[in-house]
């Protein structure tokens, strides 16, 4: 039995994709649909280290064809599902005992759903990005004239090449928080989202890399002295205005932007002039961060 999945929204259907993106308020149900679930588990198992997972656009995929999605569904980190309308199963989903949670963790309970749920209940998950299939594609298994059909599918950002389950860490919810506790839940944890990061082999690729807007060098990641951050009305609306080029508003302009949604950041094998800066500049740049959002 395939774990059903149901969120009630309205499908925003686009005409020629190979699938369809899900609006912003479904994305938000399937992010608090999965958390709820995330968070109950972890407080009955217990879990340590259970992430509070966000919402991904950038693991998004293109899925052309049934073959196609069959192929991806061998990835532990993704999940086909019959539907993304929760609303039926929303008010009781996460009530579970510890019998069930330990039925769960143990591939060899015979769990209906247990396949599915350790799926999706990997403590370092750190994201999710759906998509609507662009026609219905039978499950992995499955005859291709079955009625019951997966009609999405969902990513999960984490480790690859890494079994369900595998880094959990049993104890007090909440206590082995690498990045501190999630703003959402005092029994999960705050992600950084490691798939941002990218491999900057010379600083050739890094200036590249850099044209992209959500790209940013920095000098060193032992940033911020205590006045940073701090600004008035007017360095607000300096940021603000377009034409301005001066100091460092366009910087600022990039760390500011209302629709990031992640950060990731890396340490530059060797330290990289900046924009317009002599290769032979003494200030160079040794760290690079992405940010996560629209492109």
């Amino acid at each position: 039995m395939k774990l059903l999945l149901a969120f009630s929204a309205i499908v925003l259907i686009w005409h020629a994709p190979l699938v369809t993106a899900i609006p912003a308020d479904v994305q938000q149900i399937v992010v608090d649909y999965m958390n709820r679930f995330r968070e109950s588990f972890a407080v009955i198992l217990p879990v340590a280290n259970m992430n509070a997972i966000v919402y991904n656009a950038s693991l998004e995929k293109k899925i052309s064809t049934c073959p196609v999605a069959e192929h991806a569904a061998k990835d532990l980190r993704a999940l086909l599902f019959l539907s993304l309308n929760l609303e039926k199963e929303s008010d009781t989903i996460g009530d579970i005992d510890s019998r069930e949670a330990e039925r769960i963790m143990d591939p060899n309970s015979g769990h209906p759903d247990g396949k599915d749920f350790r799926q999706f209940l990997h403590p370092l998950h750190a994201g999710i990005g759906c998509i609507i299939l662009r026609k219905p594609c039978p499950f992995p298994g499955q005859s291709r004239d079955k009625k019951n059909k997966a009609t999405a599918m969902c990513f999960f950002g984490g480790p690859e090449n890494m079994k369900p389950m595998d880094g959990l860490k049993r104890g007090e919810p909440g206590s082995q928080c690498p990045n501190g506790k999630s703003e959402i839940s005092e029994y999960m944890c705050k992600v950084y989202n490691a798939t941002l990061e990218k491999g900057i082999s010379s600083c050739t690729v890094a200036e590249h890399a850099r044209k992209d807007h959500r790209a940013m060098l920095f000098k060193s990641l032992t940033l911020f002295d205590n006045e940073e951050g701090d600004m008035d009305s007017i360095g607000a609306e300096a940021i603000m205005d377009l034409n301005n080029h001066h100091d460092n508003v366009d910087p600022q302009r990039q760390i500011v932007h209302p629709l990031h949604v992640g950060i990731g950041c890396v340490t530059l094998r060797n330290p990289c002039p900046f924009p317009g800066q002599p290769r032979n500049a003494t200030d160079k740049a040794t760290t690079m961060c992405f940010f996560g959002g629209p492109e």
